[in-house]
């Protein structure tokens, strides 16, 4: 029989092949109450992870979910994950410690002979369905699982959808992206030659108002000739070398550069555009935060509206509000909605604002630790569904617009970039239908949803202390 204490449910998978489908399993175990670990999620919904995954398996398993790919049958870490688990399975003589899955086309001839005779659930063809399988036996073999709030709300939302109360219905329904339309760009790009050392051009113009992009003994920008030229000191002169139109490039078209290959092209515009959009965040008084990838999501702090509100309509015309910052009691940090600029040159070109969260604990500075920072994220924003996260971003984009029709972003003294407030729908001739509709009530506040993460973050720590006691962790609350 196994132990009581024994909770975990351990993902043994091929890294980075199977990730996608790990993290997709992993999730919805977590949201089922279950405490799950996979080399991808670590502990997944909390913050302690077990660095030695023989201990995890042999001491603290209760199932042990093999997944069986094409890829994972040939990776050492994988078998050797399996010989372990099958050697902890005969010693303590549990019934289906090792619980195979099957996600690929592999053949069951090209499956160790040891988890053919146990039988495998397929997700091969239906992840839902293999997941309802999945289910049923830990459920039968009782594996244990705490349900806090959050976890329980959302095991009902699933166990409906997998019992068909969710069921696509041939209704129209629009979705909301992250992409915003450019109203309108600059109608050429401008390459000048400039009395300046080529590789001085860069640091040259850190100071200069307007984004330029250093090629070869030259630079390109949408600014023009005059304002290159009062930048540089007295009596030096720019002097335009090519201008090439920005239709050409987003259609991918001849110019007069012929050196010049479309993919370093775009990447000038992408650039450009992402530098100003920098720009115009630090001017608008937004706070940068420095990624791992060395680009900037910019946040805002208190102050940015008189009463902590920041107004918007939603895709229905609807007058709402939204806090862009608020504060965690029992983490003793402030957290602030933040939004990353991605722009994609094509010929649909469009900017995609892609969400973040930052941490600080003066309500300014981000915080400086960056295991800290992501143990944040993944736990306190684990329970902010689509819904919150679209009407998140509904508010910033407002903030920021200012009341305008357009964010205007200025890349020279007459050119500026114009970019819709309103993110690009699209509309489906299907819908996702539940027999139970939830809605946000009036008196639903970003206060009351942050209480239900972090009463889950109670559970999962009281979980892990139950768990392994004697292995320390960051305690960050």
């Amino acid at each position: 029989m196994m132990q009581e204490a024994r909770k975990l449910i351990f993902i043994s998978h091929a890294n980075p092949e199977d990730n996608e489908f790990t993290l997709w399993l992993a999730s919805r175990l977590t949201a089922m109450g279950y405490l799950v670990w996979s080399d991808v999620t670590q502990l997944f919904g909390a913050e302690k992870f077990w660095r030695d995954i023989e201990d995890a398996i042999r001491n603290h398993s209760a199932k042990v979910i093999v997944v069986l790919s094409r890829v994972s049958q040939t990776k050492d870490g994988v078998l050797n994950e399996i010989h372990t688990a099958l050697a902890v399975e005969k010693k303590t003589g549990a019934d289906r410690f090792v619980v195979p899955i099957r996600i690929d086309d592999l053949p069951s001839t090209d499956i160790t002979s040891v988890l053919i005779q146990k039988g495998y659930i397929d997700f091969y063809r239906n992840w839902a369905d293999g997941f309802s399988k999945l289910l049923s036996l830990l459920d039968k073999e009782n594996v244990s699982r705490g349900q806090s709030q959050a976890a329980r709300e959302t095991s009902q939302w699933i166990d409906r959808l997998l019992a068909g109360s969710e069921r696509v219905v041939q209704e129209p329904q629009t979705i909301v992206s992250n992409w915003f339309r450019f109203d309108s760009l600059p109608e050429n790009l401008n390459f000048y030659r400039v009395p300046v050392p080529e590789d001085q051009i860069r640091s040259r113009f850190e100071a200069f108002t307007y984004p330029v992009y250093p090629y070869r003994d030259m630079i390109a920008t949408f600014a023009s000739e005059e304002d290159i030229t009062k930048f540089l000191p007295f009596g030096h002169i720019a002097s335009r070398a090519y201008q090439i139109p920005v239709h050409a490039i987003l259609h991918n078209e001849s110019h007069s550069l012929p050196t010049l290959e479309w993919q370093d092209s775009s990447r000038m515009l992408s650039y450009l555009i992402r530098t100003a959009w920098d720009n115009i965040m630090r001017e608008k008084g937004l706070h940068p935060y420095m990624m791992a990838n060395s680009r900037q999501a910019w946040y805002l702090t208190d102050g940015y509206s008189a009463d902590g509100w920041a107004r918007y309509a939603d895709m229905y015309g609807v007058s709402r509000r939204r806090r862009l910052v608020g504060k965690s009691g029992k983490r003793n940090v402030y957290w602030h909605f933040a939004m990353e600029s991605l722009p994609s040159i094509s010929r649909e070109s469009h900017l995609v604002l892609k969400p973040h969260v930052v941490f600080t604990e003066d309500g300014k500075a981000p915080l400086a630790s960056d295991k800290r920072m992501h143990s944040l994220r993944r736990s306190f924003c684990r329970n902010w569904w689509n819904a919150r996260w679209r009407d998140l971003m509904l508010a910033y984009t407002s903030t920021i617009t200012e009341e305008m029709q357009s964010i205007e972003i200025p890349v020279g003294t007459d050119q500026m970039i114009m970019v819709s407030p309103r993110p690009i729908t699209f509309d489906l001739s299907v819908s996702l239908f539940s027999d139970d509709h939830y809605t946000t009530g009036e008196d639903e506040t970003d206060a009351q949803l942050d209480e239900i993460a972090e009463d889950s973050d109670e559970f999962c720590d009281e979980v892990m202390e139950e768990e392994s006691p004697s292995v320390e962790h960051e305690d960050i609350s």
